[in-house]
């Protein structure tokens, strides 16, 4: 089966919080029938579960003791899925095929790069902003030599952008960072840093399936995607926001590397548990047999098209972000 956006085939979000019900888009990936671990090797499981043997084991999970700690933590997670694959198809699918070749990209928080370095060549001006300056000098080595960078380090909240420079803006998995009170003011500053028919792609995930699970039993509270995308259509007009969502899974064939991923998950969640409390909740929820250990989520997009006259309604309003103190 190839990668598909389903047009026929919607995913529900049941109103909550007095935020009424939403439609996303199902995103269809390849083997999404199928038994999807048997897309990591047996040779990948092996090496995923030996590296999880050298990062450190505390008595507590949910936090990291180190910038290490917390880096090979995430190594590990993203071996662990192909939810990383599963946007960069989504870009080069549903997104590029609408912006214009040589164009410019502002990517908020660019991680890894892996998403970056996938759909840089399509551009011909790349702006980065990231808090880590190290993880700006290492995307220097991933960018095509084709294309011209900018890098940027700090927060946005603290980044003047100039209006109408951008064709593509990615919001990718960075949100989590800040608080959720000012996304919808970040949101529109970085709106209007569009050109007319620029995109602004918005990605977040964990507030429902496995992950929320996780994070609600052990009496923490997941991220109302939901609400902003209703925020966001409130803002921008419902035919210029667009939602897709896609399941998602994290495989590992040993409970240690299973561990490692939870304790991650509920760091997401600024929430703790101890080691004995996480490894019983794991064997009751995550095992499904003595070599297959899974946590389910769901990663959703918030797709916004610029519109020149919206955004003369956005001046008039004067969105001003506030000062960080």
């Amino acid at each position: 089966m190839d990668w598909v956006v389903d047009q026929m085939q919607t995913i529900s979000a049941t109103k909550k919080n007095g935020v009424g019900s939403l439609e996303y888009q199902r995103i269809a990936h390849p083997h999404s029938e199928q038994y999807a671990m048997g897309e990591l090797s047996e040779e990948h499981l092996q090496k995923q579960a030996d590296f999880s043997k050298t990062i450190e084991n505390p008595v507590i999970f949910g936090k990291f003791n180190s910038e290490h700690h917390y880096l090979n933590t995430l190594k590990l997670v993203l071996s662990s899925t192909h939810e990383t694959r599963n946007r960069i198809l989504f870009c080069l699918n549903e997104i590029l095929p609408q912006i214009p070749e040589d164009g410019s990209l502002l990517d908020i928080g660019p991680g890894d790069g892996s998403l970056t370095k996938a759909i840089a060549q399509h551009f011909k001006q790349v702006t980065l902003v990231d808090v880590n300056h190290n993880a700006l000098d290492n995307m220097k080595e991933l960018l095509p030599l084709s294309v011209n960078s900018t890098q940027i380090t700090g927060s946005i909240l603290n980044v003047d952008l100039k209006l109408s420079q951008y064709n593509l803006v990615l919001l990718s998995h960075m949100l989590y960072y800040i608080d959720p009170q000012l996304w919808l003011g970040i949101i529109k500053s970085v709106y209007q840093s569009l050109k007319d028919g620029g995109i602004l792609v918005i990605i977040l995930g964990g507030d429902e399936l496995g992950k929320s699970e996780l994070i609600h039993h052990f009496g923490g509270q997941v991220l109302e995607i939901d609400q902003l995308a209703h925020q966001c259509r409130n803002a921008f007009g419902d035919h210029n926001v667009h939602l897709y969502a896609s399941d998602e899974s994290f495989f590992t064939s040993t409970q240690e590397a299973m561990l490692h991923i939870a304790g991650f998950m509920l760091a997401d969640a600024d929430v703790t548990a101890s080691k004995d409390e996480l490894n019983r909740y794991i064997i009751q929820k995550l095992q499904h047999s003595p070599s297959h250990f899974e946590l389910t989520t769901r990663q959703k997009y918030i797709i916004i098209k610029k519109n020149s006259l919206l955004m003369d309604e956005l001046h008039d309003s004067e969105t001003i972000l506030p000062e960080i103190q």
